[in-house]
């Protein structure tokens, strides 16, 4: 984790062609997707159903709809499967392994009636708002711990809370009708909430890695989590003596902390023993998406440290396992499950100086 020069290279606007460029949140539609590794296709939405056929990887598929399913750790983490038709037969594929481009609404298998299952605000009070952003007019505050029903879910403002999503749910509460940030609500696994056909898309507040910033600036926690996601969905190779863009073509070394400077848009890449110039130890009920987690300080150079940007707690495992965007030695830039309190570098939560919010 030692700084080196570095030759630069990987284009840019490829990058950007692949994951797409997205500004307001489109209606409900089927969507035109890339598969990022070749996948099975089955006949429902667990790996316990029969495999009917195999899509490969880095094509061009039509997503007919999507459905909760069994939770897989791929390319993303993702509960999510995607219906589709492929080589004459129609199944369901993870959308660990699909990308959809930004902001486009991927309608739910079904999308009559409301959710079964009785969905809770944790991390709240929430705000219930006239649109799907937080430049919505407030229309009540829902407490934290309180039942909900869901009407159906749009695509809106990425939120960082509890969780880290860009999906706002639309619901009644104290006779007001509006939406809700699921970031803070919790849904039953394998329920599948309707896409709403009729929402409007948001008017402000979209946040995705393109998002203009100033290197070394103060930094939301949707963007940091943005640009991480930057590097994870294209899997770049881990490999501390080469050096990758950020999609404002500013280069950082390809490990650990190199990943986690980009993300914080800091002006170098320093190593794990000198990132301590940049953040201060938290305590892991304070860990809010877009912290990290790792080993940080004198000692921990080279293969004595690691460190990865924290992306929420998995729901369901009391806060044993999180999401992670990180580096990993020979895995390359992923988005994966990981374990609390297992190894040497994943015991100590840390926050940025800058961050924002």
């Amino acid at each position: 984790m030692r700084r080196h020069s570095w030759a630069r290279r990987a284009a840019i606007s490829a990058f950007a062609a692949i994951l797409g460029v997205g500004g307001l949140a489109l209606p409900a539609q089927a969507a035109t997707a890339t598969t990022t590794a070749t996948v099975t296709l089955r006949a429902g939405t667990s790996t316990s159903t029969a495999a009917i056929g195999s899509v490969p990887g880095g094509i061009t598929i039509n997503i007919e709809c999507q459905a909760k399913g069994q939770a897989i750790s791929g390319t993303y983490n993702t509960d999510w499967w995607a219906k589709l038709t492929y080589g004459g037969k129609t199944g369901y594929i993870s959308r660990a392994y699909v990308t959809v481009p930004y902001g486009v609404n991927v309608p739910t298998c079904g999308t009559t009636g409301t959710s079964t299952g009785s969905a809770t605000v944790v991390g709240g009070p929430l705000s219930l708002r006239t649109t799907a952003s937080t430049s919505g007019a407030i229309l009540a505050t829902i407490p934290d711990g309180a039942a909900l029903t869901l009407q159906c879910q749009t695509k809106g403002q990425a939120i960082v809370g509890t969780y880290s999503t860009d999906w706002w749910a639309k619901l009644t509460y104290a006779g007001k009708t509006g939406y809700a940030s699921r970031a803070y609500i919790r849904v039953p696994v394998g329920v599948n909430v309707p896409t709403c056909a009729d929402s409007a898309p948001p008017t402000s507040g979209t946040v995705s890695a393109w998002t203009p910033h100033t290197v070394g600036a103060p930094i939301s926690r949707e963007l940091v989590i943005a640009r991480a996601k930057f590097w994870t969905n294209q899997r770049l190779p881990y490999n501390w003596n080469v050096s990758y863009p950020d999609p404002q073509g500013k280069y950082y070394r390809a490990d650990c902390s190199g990943l986690v400077s980009m993300a914080l848009h800091l002006s170098w890449s320093p190593n794990t023993e000198s990132l301590t110039q940049y953040v201060y130890a938290i305590s892991k009920s304070s860990l809010r998406p877009g912290d990290l987690i790792g080993n940080l300080g004198p000692g921990t150079g080279g293969a004595y440290g690691h460190v990865v940007v924290f992306n929420g707690w998995v729901p369901g495992t009391n806060q044993t396992q999180f999401y992670s965007l990180e580096q990993q030695g020979g895995v390359g830039a992923i988005a994966q499950v990981r374990p609390w309190g297992t190894s040497y570098w994943n015991k100590q939560g840390w926050r940025y100086n800058k961050i924002s919010n």
